[in-house]
């Protein structure tokens, strides 16, 4: 019997609404991602080896990132095709070819300049959450000292018959 009770309990229990996490952030660079590979792929397939290289940070903040919305993917994937774009054009309008695709892929100083602007993105991701925090309470803390003077000034000139006690 009380099997029986226990079992209707948890099948009359209904799960309750969660709102829905847009994701179109995710879905846009995703999309943004494709275009420029279909895009490379017709003008310059070799552009194809130097942005699988440059944009690998990027996936791994995809795959590392298990938020709904993909904030630290996006802001990595942002400074990381910034970091990337003026080689990428570079080697569109100039020879795009394959042993110059490989050579910028293999060229340290093109690496560093890609991966640190995708590594700069992560400093952003880990760094303005708190100094954001920092900032919004000083400010909290600012309002609540000019109110508490407020509030000393009223009782002042009203008397203590305006704070409700």
């Amino acid at each position: 019997m009380a099997k029986t009770k226990q079992k209707q309990k948890s099948k009359n229990k209904t799960v309750p609404n969660r709102p829905t996490v847009a994701r179109g952030g995710l879905y846009l660079l995703m999309l943004g991602f494709a275009v420029v590979t279909v895009a490379l792929f017709v003008v310059a397939a070799p552009a194809l080896i130097l942005l699988f290289v440059g944009m690998a940070p990027t996936a791994v903040a995809i795959f590392i990132d298990r938020e709904p919305d993909k904030h630290a993917a996006i802001s990595v994937a942002m400074l990381n095709f910034a970091g990337l774009s003026p080689f990428l054009v570079d080697f569109v309008l100039g020879s795009a070819s394959l042993g110059e695709a490989i050579a910028l892929v293999s060229n340290v100083f093109v690496l560093v300049v890609i991966y640190g602007a995708a590594a700069g993105g992560w400093v952003l991701v880990l760094l303005l959450p708190p100094v954001s925090a920092i900032v919004l309470s000083s400010l909290t803390d600012g309002r609540i000292e000019a109110l508490r003077k407020e509030q000393k000034q009223l009782v002042e000139d009203w008397g203590e018959a305006v704070t409700g006690h």
